[in-house]
């Protein structure tokens, strides 16, 4: 379906960053040393990717679309994913936090961003195969005809925006020189 296609090249795109932000905390940990120019390049893509593009369409277009189609939003697999979209913030935001004093070496701000770090990648990873295996079936289930089409076209209409637009173009642009520059470390072709 057209609605669930978004999330997916999505979460494959989320997917292939967290891949390689996986290889740069790895190679960050033996010896602990966190690189600025490394971090800050993954810390704009997904406060950028989060933010401004794919939780906008979930929050405010996907889980709305499906509710209105008759499931309730309390207890929902969609109320748990809000709730890991809480959890992801709180990961990215002691990143970022914890990042000027990691790179001056700080023990504890480096083992605070560490661990963050990895919590982040697990967390997002999860998240989105809960999503692709829970949410997306159901939103493909109730999303039909006439539903449908006014969610698909409220997602449009979001894309058309000259803010998603552009944090979209950055965000792929980041994700390639990323993948680009760690591929040899997560073992990806």
């Amino acid at each position: 379906m057209e609605i669930t296609r978004i999330w997916r090249e999505d979460h494959d795109l989320i997917v292939r960053v967290l891949d390689a932000l996986e290889a740069a905390l790895t190679e960050a940990s033996r010896p602990l040393r966190v690189r600025r120019d490394v971090f800050e390049p993954f810390i704009e893509f997904l406060d950028s990717f989060m933010e401004r593009c794919h939780y906008p369409m979930e929050e405010k277009r996907l889980f709305p679309a499906v509710e209105e189609c008759g499931i309730p939003f309390a207890g929902s697999p969609m109320a748990a994913m809000m709730h890991e979209h809480h959890l992801a913030r709180g990961h990215l935001h002691t990143v970022a936090e914890s990042l000027e004093s990691a790179v001056g070496g700080d023990p504890q701000a480096v083992a605070r961003f560490l661990e963050n770090g990895r919590g982040l990648v697990t967390l997002l990873r999860q998240h989105a195969d809960k999503e692709e295996h829970c949410v997306l079936g159901m939103a493909d289930r109730v999303l039909q005809g006439a539903a449908g089409e006014a969610a698909l076209q409220s997602f449009r209409k979001l894309q058309r925006g000259d803010d998603y637009q552009a944090a979209m173009r950055r965000c792929r642009t980041l994700a390639d020189e990323l993948t680009a520059a760690h591929r040899n470390r997560t073992g990806t072709p």
